[in-house]
């Protein structure tokens, strides 16, 4: 039986397909410069973690 790329039994095989895929919806609604501080500030768990909220959310204001 095959599962689907978004399945637990392919996370290997799908974190990087998602990645790209939030990477690409990024570049379609934000400036390259704030896409890239929107991509550092999830691309390591304990930073993201020990932001304030109010600081990421302000990540996203357009």
């Amino acid at each position: 039986m095959e599962y689907p790329i978004g399945h637990r039994r392919r996370r290997d095989e799908g974190i990087p397909v998602l990645k790209d895929k939030f990477e690409r919806a990024l570049a379609t609604r934000f400036a390259p410069k704030q896409a890239g501080r929107i991509l550092d500030a999830c691309g390591e768990r304990e930073r993201l973690e020990a932001m304030p909220v109010h600081e990421f959310v302000d990540l996203w204001a357009l």
